[in-house]
């Protein structure tokens, strides 16, 4: 019995369907299947109840579940208590300004034998690193528009804020009038990001943006806002600083932090890294 292998028992038991729990460990349904027969011919037990409905655990499987999860965490922190090398999770940072990345303490808690590298730079060169295998996965906005050839997988929502300078505030005195009269600043490079903001400011405040400018960086961006020369959206505290203003906008607003990876290639340490976000939301 592959021991690295019951993560797949345990998510088909907690999602109660085959094809959620390949979804989430990310293999074809079939293989689901396949594993899950021949670990009922290893135990000698029926372990699943199968419907068209739901799946559920017989009375063995259910005690085959809760002794394994046991077993499950003993042997993650044996691993841990060793001294051998811990797996290596090398994760690229696509926005070195953007927040919402509290959750990692948690997570090296969570799981002590997975080591965390972290690597800033700019997104093609992210893009690249990941396509040669140099890192297992990506996090960023949702705002910027990863390839197709990737899969994303939304990890954690956050705040944003309308930001512009304190003399536009001034002049303009109110959200509308200012969304209205300057250009909206951003470095996505998505056409549908730009469509959607401009929707959305057009639900929210009854008028939108007539025109939008693409900035290259973060810096390029609050040089220009400070100056007056538009408005961002930001994931900034609200408030008001020495050059700028932070509006808190309302949650429909929110963008998301997510995890980019490639299907074809889903190391054990991006696997557990994946896993903790699923048992987060369960």
């Amino acid at each position: 019995m592959d021991i690295d292998k019951l993560y797949y028992f345990f998510a088909a038991a907690e999602s109660e369907s085959f094809t959620k729990a390949a979804d989430r460990c990310h293999i074809a349904q079939t293989t689901m299947s396949k594993y899950i027969a021949q670990l009922e011919k290893e135990t000698g037990c029926t372990l699943f109840l199968r419907s068209r409905s739901r799946l559920s655990l017989t009375k063995e499987g259910r005690q085959f579940y809760e002794g394994m999860k046991k077993i499950h965490g003993d042997y993650e922190a044996l691993l841990s208590s060793l001294a051998a090398p811990k797996a290596l999770c090398r994760l690229g940072l696509a926005s070195q300004e953007y927040r919402g990345l509290d959750f990692l303490p948690d997570l090296q808690k969570s799981f002590p034998q997975i080591r965390l590298s972290y690597h800033m730079a700019p997104v093609p060169e992210l893009e690249n690193a990941l396509d040669e295998g140099a890192l297992d996965g990506i996090i960023g906005p949702d705002a910027i528009a990863f390839p197709k050839r990737f899969a994303t997988i939304p990890l954690m929502p956050v705040p944003q804020c309308l930001v512009c300078s304190v003399s536009s505030s001034e002049k303009y005195k109110d959200i509308p009038r200012l969304i209205g009269s300057l250009s909206f600043l951003t470095k996505s490079h998505s056409p549908s990001y730009v469509d959607s903001c401009r929707k959305k400011f057009e639900e929210v405040y009854h008028t939108s943006f007539a025109k939008s400018e693409k900035v290259s960086n973060y810096t390029e961006q609050l040089l220009r806002l400070s100056l007056g020369g538009g408005f961002s959206i930001l994931p900034l505290p609200p408030g008001q600083s020495e050059n700028l203003c932070a509006f808190p906008l309302p949650p429909c607003f929110e963008e998301w932090t997510c995890l980019v990876y490639r299907p074809s290639h889903v190391s054990p340490s991006l696997r557990r890294f994946i896993s903790y976000f699923h048992e987060k939301k369960c």
